[in-house]
């Protein structure tokens, strides 16, 4: 592993306590606020966010798990343990938002006589710039160690980010008598949560049934292998991720007249060059087979 590998690693064992910290105190604060500000929106946003800090704790259980190394029970690791975190962490999001779609709705319904604080308007920015940090902080660590979860993490807090606009804007409609738009900021954020927490939970739930690398990660690894000496065609090549780790099966094609070592020989090197130099590759198994043959 190189020096820049081991610090992003390093990097990334520290983020989820950085994010675990920030999401616990935002949703504190914007809890309190929304509930002696009177603010639905500011509120249903402060629980998005604790939500996002339980999301973290299984983050970090599930990189503690995904780490350990390979063994006879689990020969190919424990790395789809971060999908399970990641769909836990959907699934609870989608549950939070349907419950303060109801909630939010009813408000909306009833009609509300009475402004919020406008110093919601100050926890929402605030809301907005430590969302910012913490997503970069989690998309940085997440695509460089190639984690699901830490990724997942971090577009929790695009989605708190993303959130804050509409309660803020609601609280200063509200101040000029637009009452209906703090609710409705509720309305809106909670969809937001719904839709979005659905869409991840579905890719989560895809990787656990052993989806393919996306097709630009196929083509790289087919241009790799076709650079080995003695490769006249690959094949069908086949692909799963398991975690953080892409494990690869691929058939090439050999000069028919080849002798058996020279096959094995050539499958060791397309082998060797995928581990070297395919991003997040860990284990590989090359085929070979007879140039033309079936």
């Amino acid at each position: 592993m190189s020096v820049s590998q081991e610090k992003c690693r390093g990097c990334a064992q520290k983020v989820p306590l950085i994010t675990l910290t920030g999401n616990l105190s935002l949703g504190a604060l914007k809890v309190v606020a929304g509930m002696l500000g009177n603010s639905v929106g500011l509120t249903v946003d402060g629980f998005h966010s604790l939500t996002d800090g339980i999301g973290t704790l299984f983050v970090l259980a599930s990189l503690k798990i995904a780490g350990k190394p390979r063994d006879e029970s689990h020969p190919y690791g424990h790395g789809k343990v971060e999908f399970i975190a990641s769909l836990f962490v959907f699934a609870v999001l989608i549950g939070i938002g349907i419950v303060f779609l109801v909630r939010s709705t009813q408000e909306l319904l009833a009609g509300s006589k009475e402004a919020p604080h406008y110093l919601g308007v100050l926890v929402a920015a605030v809301s907005v710039v430590a969302n910012y940090v913490m997503l970069n902080f989690n998309l940085c660590a997440g695509k460089r160690i190639n984690s699901p979860a830490l990724i997942a993490n971090g577009y929790e807090n695009l989605t708190d980010l993303v959130s804050s606009f509409p309660v803020g804007i609601g609280i200063v409609a509200a101040q000029f008598g637009y009452f209906f738009c703090d609710p409705l900021a509720g309305v809106l954020v909670s969809l937001f949560i719904i839709v979005n927490a659905s869409r991840e939970a579905w890719h989560s739930i895809d990787s656990l049934i052993d989806a393919s690398a996306p097709p630009a990660t196929q083509r790289r690894i087919r241009g790799l292998a076709t650079q080995v000496a003695g490769v006249q065609r690959v094949g069908a090549v086949r692909t799963r991720l398991v975690g953080q780790n892409l494990w690869v099966d691929l058939d090439v094609e050999v000069d028919p007249d080849a002798s058996v070592d020279h096959a094995h020989g050539v499958a060791d090197a397309v082998r060797g060059l995928l581990l070297r130099k395919g991003k997040h590759v860990e284990e590989v198994v090359v085929y070979c087979r007879a140039a033309g043959g079936s």
